[in-house]
């Protein structure tokens, strides 16, 4: 036999973590595991612009000093089908793709790559996908030996990565809260991003549609600090009013410090607006509050009628049951009153498109 051409795997080898480092499992890792759902395709050419906002040198002053460049560009793509692969639900993205701002870092020392970020507004047709990217700039991955001369490691036009969002508007609301995560990889017509470029690069990815038809706000993992006030969350729309009825600048996230122990939620001022990203029959809320004062939680239909209101006292989770809620308003007339839970459940009425 032949054994040109083949390559030796390496014996697979359990390697024990430091004893004193304890390993837990991720929270998406489990609920992947365990969530019933359907995957939809996606496959799109992509071809646009990034025009450069600014820029400046940002590197290391200390012992090791090194040259560290940073951008910000915007960035809008035309989102066009590829058959065979891309689905009918898939289709629904062609549109617009755009990312303001797009943040790369690249080393101007040795090879030039980095790290970028940023957020997005996928527009299709009848929907609308929000959420972010991440990856890097000027890596080539898909290079020898595995993958033969398709690449070299060194590759300063091409950035590749991934984006996760979720349809925080459709036509049919049976799409809302559907997440969309998928690989991208973009070819940009000079070496680096430092000035205007034009782009072209491939999508590839899925559209999860959650069988349970239920979602949660991850709140626990919600970094402390300030956000833009109104702040859409996984789809759903925040806005903190003050006790005048007007926004406040920003939405706080800080630890509750509640009687059921310190964690992550949103700081609730007299009165906070959710919005949800779909029509939903269930909403489960949890407060937390150092006051007897009872704040109240009411949720309201498409047309502004109360469908379930509750009460919550000292630190309780609630949970509002009614058809067709689209937003949910929590009053709070004392201060030091926090949100530590968000659940939405689909609508009773709500059925699977059979794709």
């Amino acid at each position: 036999m032949d054994d040109r051409g083949k390559r030796e795997v390496p014996e697979r080898r359990e390697v024990p973590p430091p004893p004193d480092v304890q390993v837990r499992g991720d929270r998406g890792v489990e609920d992947l595991w365990s969530t019933p759902m359907c995957l939809d395709a996606v496959s799109k050419d992509v071809a646009g612009e990034m025009r450069l906002e600014d820029e400046r040198e940002q590197g290391c002053r200390d012992l090791r000093p090194c040259g560290v460049a940073k951008t910000k560009h915007l960035v809008s793509l035309e989102v066009r089908s590829h058959q065979p692969c891309d689905s009918r639900v898939g289709q629904l993205l062609d549109g617009r793709l755009d990312v303001a701002p797009l943040v790369s870092v690249r080393a101007t020392r040795g090879l030039s790559r980095g790290p970028h970020r940023g957020g997005f507004v996928w527009w299709g047709s009848g929907l609308v996908v929000q959420g972010s990217l991440a990856g890097l700039t000027g890596v080539g991955t898909h290079r020898e030996p595995a993958f033969g001369p398709c690449q070299e490691c060194d590759e300063p036009s091409t950035l590749e990565g991934r984006l996760d969002g979720v349809v925080v508007r459709a036509d049919d609301d049976r799409l809302l809260g559907r997440e969309v995560t998928a690989v991208y990889r973009l070819q940009l017509d000079q070496a680096g991003s430092s000035g205007d470029a034009s782009a072209v690069g491939t999508v590839e990815g899925v559209v999860v549609r959650d069988c349970r038809g239920r979602w949660c706000v991850d709140v626990a993992s919600l970094q402390p600090g300030t956000y833009p006030n109104p702040w859409t969350l996984d789809g759903h729309t925040f806005e903190v009013l003050d006790r005048s009825g007007r926004p406040l600048p920003d939405v706080m996230v800080s630890l509750s410090g509640g009687p059921s122990g310190s964690r992550p939620g949103v700081y609730l001022e007299a009165a906070t607006t959710i919005t949800l990203a779909a029509p939903a029959g269930q909403v489960t809320v949890s407060i937390e509050t150092f006051h007897p004062t009872p704040v109240q939680v009411v949720a309201t239909d498409a047309t502004g009628a109360a469908v379930a209101t509750a009460l919550v006292q000292i630190s309780q989770t609630v949970v509002l049951v009614g058809a067709g809620i689209t937003t949910v308003r929590v009053e709070a007339p004392e201060r030091e009153t926090w949100l530590t839970e968000l659940c939405v459940d689909a609508r009773p009425d709500r059925r699977d498109e059979g794709e």
